[in-house]
């Protein structure tokens, strides 16, 4: 499997300004949410994708937005995004709203890009099995996300997100062979221990660290992702068999490992014997992750 990363790009974010003069606020560009109290979208009249913008006013009178700034420009996120096109776009959202949003705190943030993926996609996602240190928090054919603590790490189909948010035409998105890896932390100040701050945000030092960090979580992702490949002249009869068994387990979406240690539980050996065989199987999938993708 081989990987073009392109389109980077925050993608969703949830911002607090300080406290704000309600009277100062440009109300003629926002109307009240159709079914959410105290809450309000941008006129569809601005010249921006208006649904994917929303603002509500706290008990605090500070104003919390939650957008996607590719979407709310360019009605997808199939897009690269640069810090100076953050600030660019924050800076006029600003100025049509009249609310100080560079100097608002970044509550959560999605930062990410793309990947050109050969074979299938949902084949792809399917060998990601773990990620060392994190919980799988949610796993579907289209998408795995891995946690931990205010961090998840996403990897989904992004064809198939695009058509199913109705912006696969718009984004001019390929037809298949595409997925999105993605950071999102779900509460920033808790996570960097510190408040951060937009304007930092949309300082390109700031997205050369993240660049680093995503990186490191692909790279770890793709180390640990079963790739079959056996032009080696290495394998012994059990290897193949196991190869054979993981094959399967990904086929049919059932748990080999898990299969294996009953038989070794249900079979007439000594305590010895059966830790012998959990010892081997446990070697054999080592084994099968060192020389898979090499």
């Amino acid at each position: 499997m081989e990987t073009e990363l392109h389109n980077y790009q925050i993608d969703f974010i949830k911002l607090k300004s300080l406290k704000v003069n309600t009277e100062a606020i440009n109300w003629d560009v926002l109307n009240a949410h159709p079914t959410i109290n105290n809450a309000y979208v941008l006129d569809a009249r601005v010249e921006l994708y208006a649904k994917n913008f929303k603002l509500y006013l706290n008990k605090e009178n500070c104003a919390v937005i939650e957008t996607s700034i590719p979407y709310l420009l360019h009605g997808h996120n199939y897009v690269e995004l640069s810090a100076d096109d953050l600030k660019n776009a924050i800076e006029s959202l600003q100025n049509l709203i009249n609310i100080d949003l560079m100097n608002a705190e970044v509550v959560q943030f999605e930062y990410g890009c793309y990947a050109a993926v050969t074979g299938s996609t949902k084949s792809y996602i399917k060998r990601i099995k773990d990620y060392p240190g994190y919980d799988l928090k949610y796993s579907s054919p289209f998408m795995k996300m891995f946690g931990f603590g205010q961090l998840n790490f996403k990897i989904y189909d992004a064809v198939a997100n695009a058509k199913h948010k109705k912006t696969f035409t718009i984004g001019n998105y390929p037809k298949d062979g595409l997925v999105k890896y993605e950071l999102k932390i779900t509460n920033v100040t808790k996570h960097l221990k510190t408040k951060m701050y937009l304007k930092q945000l949309c300082d390109s030092q700031s997205t050369e660290e993240l660049n680093i960090t995503l990186h490191n979580h692909i790279d770890t992702i793709i180390d640990n992702s079963i790739v079959l490949n056996l032009n080696q002249d290495s394998f012994s009869l059990s290897d193949l068999m196991f190869i054979c068994l993981k094959t399967l387990e990904d086929k049919f979406e059932y748990s080999g490992y898990n299969h294996m240690m009953e038989i070794i539980d249900l079979a007439s050996l000594t305590p010895s014997q059966k830790s012998k065989r959990r010892k081997s199987f446990y070697q054999l999938e080592q084994k099968f992750r060192l020389t898979t993708n090499n």
